[in-house]
């Protein structure tokens, strides 16, 4: 880990640390020893050669990238067919925050929460791709995103990212099942 006291530089070498932890399934301890630290290293964050097999070998190269913002980047808002869209990036504390604070009021209207948690083979399937370490790589290009309805939303429209979002009557129709325990 980094020393001194720079907290995001801690957070983002310990983000990697479990990264490497999970994707090649050992130890903390064990992944701790594939860190790389330091300058010159093409932002390589960290490296695991694998066992050679029929003369031939896999490496694992891991680099990774912590920024601290409270509403991530850009997003599009586009008027059509009398109803407003706004496409854009939450961070993840900001929607644990919300299922924190509203808990299953937010699904109310969610297909998936009507057909059951763990009961159908998509909700199955999901499920599975996040628990599975050959597959939870690649969870978000499976599972990208939630859809939120809301009866009216408002944001001020002279910023060009950040945008602070109020919401009337919230809804998650889709992604919810992500944030629901099975």
């Amino acid at each position: 880990m980094p020393e001194g006291s720079d907290i995001n530089k801690k957070k983002s070498a310990a983000f990697v640390l479990l990264c490497i932890s999970t994707c090649l399934e050992m130890p903390l301890e064990d992944a701790a020893e594939l860190i790389t630290e330091g300058g010159n290293d093409a932002g390589v964050d960290g490296l695991h050669v694998g066992e050679v097999e029929d003369g031939e070998f896999l490496i694992t190269v891991f680099q990774g990238k912590y920024k601290v913002k409270d509403l991530e980047g850009e997003a599009i808002v586009e008027d059509m067919n009398y109803m407003r869209v706004l496409v854009g990036r939450v961070s993840v504390q900001e929607i644990h925050r919300l299922f924190n604070d509203h808990g299953d009021k937010l699904l109310e209207r969610n297909i998936r929460r009507y057909l059951g948690l763990h009961t159908n083979r998509v909700n199955t399937a999901i499920h599975e791709t996040l628990c599975d370490p050959e597959r939870s790589d690649k969870f978000y290009f499976y599972n990208n995103g939630i859809t939120v309805v809301c009866d009216k939303f408002d944001y001020n429209a002279f910023q060009t990212s950040d945008y602070k979002v109020q919401l009337k009557n919230m809804q998650v129709i889709n992604g919810g099942q992500t944030w629901i325990k099975p």
